[in-house]
């Protein structure tokens, strides 16, 4: 079973007959392509649990934190922040990392980059330099903060102005365990 942010929850391997129950206000089935999937809906925050009986006997049980007090989270690259932004390439090579964080919360809550994709856009032409496509829902892994390898710092090396840098598909995994796909995408044009 694996949850996606905010509220549906997927499961694979569900045995037929296999009953999900939800402590929550409601719980729905939705249409998924292959494993089964439900939506979750709270109404306020707290401890709530998913539990998987089959034949009356349970055989899963994972409890999630709904915290609505929880801003969402921001993705920025080191000292570069907004979703629409204008930088040297010296500023986006100055710590050539991508960070997610709540800006200005005091609460130091730690958010896992589980995926994203970089892509240059050069004169209308557009290649995919750094590309994170690994089974997110299930890695330990964490780029949050990672250094860009050395060959996605050096095709941003031969940026020129104009040339704009686009991160989107930004998926994170939340301090409460449940993984986010941030909305929009963010665009930094190299001035």
């Amino acid at each position: 079973m694996f949850l996606r942010y905010p509220n549906t929850v997927v499961f694979a391997n569900l045995p037929d007959g296999a009953e999900v129950k939800f402590n929550g206000d409601e719980i729905s089935p939705i249409s998924y392509p292959v494993e089964k999937a439900y939506n979750l809906r709270v109404s306020k925050a707290g401890t709530y649990s998913v539990r998987v009986l089959d034949k009356g006997k349970e055989i899963y049980k994972r409890d999630f934190i709904a915290n609505k007090a929880m801003s969402d989270p921001f993705a920025h690259f080191g000292i570069i922040k907004g979703w629409t932004a204008t930088a040297t390439v010296d500023d986006v090579l100055a710590d050539p990392a991508l960070y997610c964080d709540i800006p200005g919360n005091t609460t130091i809550y730690h958010f896992r980059i589980l995926r994203y994709d970089m892509t240059i856009i050069r004169d209308g032409d557009v290649e995919t330099i750094n590309k994170h496509t690994r089974n997110e829902y299930h890695s330990t892994d964490d780029l949050n903060g990672r250094a860009f390898d050395e060959e996605t710092k050096a095709k941003i090396k031969l940026m020129k102005k104009g040339d704009k840098l686009l991160v989107e598909g930004i998926q994170v995994g939340c301090p409460d365990g449940l993984v986010r796909t941030l909305d929009g995408r963010f665009t930094i044009t190299i001035k």
